[in-house]
């Protein structure tokens, strides 16, 4: 989406993570921008798959 800043979007939603327990820190989100770097944020599923797959590190993530 042009004039959208993609990274600070990410930020954004680490720290809402961060604050519903998840231990998404800068380390994941960094890992995170880097996957949608490779993979670019064109399908859906390739964003909601890098972000669990870099954003959870353990199953109670997941809920």
């Amino acid at each position: 989406m042009p004039g959208v800043d993609g990274p600070a979007v990410l930020v954004g939603f680490a720290r809402a993570l961060r604050a519903a327990g998840v231990d998404a820190g800068p380390d994941r989100v960094q890992a995170l921008i880097g996957a949608l770097d490779v993979l670019g944020p064109g399908a859906r599923s390739d964003v909601y798959w890098s972000g669990r797959l870099t954003l959870c590190g353990s199953r109670d993530d997941l809920e």
